[in-house]
C-alpha cells in the first residue's frame, strides 16, 4: 500500500526497500484488499487501480498467487467490472464452471467479456 500511495514517508521508504530488494509475492485476497482500500480510503478511480495492479504485475520481482486469475480480473475490470466480481468470475473460469449471479449489470458485462455467465 506504501509503495504506491506514499501517504507516510518512512513507511513509504521502508515499502520502496523492500519492493526493490525482496521477493514479494502478493495473494489473491492481498490482491483485494489493496483494490478496496484504494477505492475506498485513497479515492482511487479504477483506472488508477487497475495501473497500480498492473505496476505490481510488472516488477521482476513480484509475483501473484494464481496469476492467470489476476490477468483476468484485471482485463474485466476495463470492461467496468469491479475487482471483487472480476476475481470470482477468474475463479470460476479457471474452474470451467458457469457463474450464476441476481445482478443483471454484471451478467451483461461478463457475457460480452465472454465468461458464461446465468443470470438467476
Amino acid at each position: 500500500m506504501r509503495f504506491l500511495t506514499h501517504d507516510d514517508p518512512a513507511q513509504t521508504a521502508r515499502a520502496i526497500t523492500v519492493m526493490k530488494h525482496r521477493n514479494v509475492r502478493i495473494a489473491k485476497t492481498v490482491a483485494l484488499e489493496l483494490a478496496w482500500v484504494l477505492r475506498s480510503a485513497y479515492d482511487f478511480p479504477p483506472a488508477a487501480i487497475i495501473e497500480a495492479i498492473e505496476r505490481l504485475g510488472g516488477m521482476h520481482n513480484v509475483s501473484f498467487e494464481d496469476p492467470r486469475a489476476i490477468v483476468l480480473a484485471v482485463a474485466l475490470m476495463k470492461t467496468g467490472v469491479e475487482i471483487e466480481d472480476a476475481l470470482h468470475l477468474a475463479a470460476c473460469a479457471e474452474a470451467e464452471g458457469e457463474f450464476v449471479t441476481f445482478d443483471a449489470k454484471l451478467a451483461k458485462r461478463g457475457t460480452q467479456s465472454g465468461m458464461k455467465i446465468t443470470l438467476a
